[in-house]
């Protein structure tokens, strides 16, 4: 019985550790990924024979419709990349709590 409420001790405690680092990688991923996203976009606005520099890509934001455009895919790429490695944590934390319990005895 002890080994049974050791080893749900330590579930909890993996659990409270894995969440932090869950909600810690959404956040980094999500906000690397949107800026990513809207630099996509910048560059995806010129022509074929210009380069894409830093120095543009924040002249770019000085049109009001680039703004709101960047406003628009930021919202959504940071919604829908959360979600994405949220989903991909959770699976691998439920399988590394299976392992776990399955092998507890």
């Amino acid at each position: 019985m002890n080994n049974t409420v050791s080893r749900r001790d330590q579930v909890a405690a993996f659990k409270k550790v894995f969440s932090i680092v869950k909600y810690a990688l959404m956040g980094v991923v999500s906000i690397a990924m949107t800026i990513f996203m809207i630099y996509t976009q910048y560059t995806a606005t010129l022509a074929k024979n210009r380069v894409p520099t830093i120095e543009g890509f924040f002249k770019w934001f000085e049109k009001t419709g680039n703004v709101l455009l960047a406003v628009s895919y930021g919202i959504c790429c940071l919604i829908a990349t959360c979600f994405v490695v949220f989903l991909i944590m959770h699976g691998i934390q439920t399988l590394v709590v299976k392992f776990m319990m399955r092998n507890s005895g």
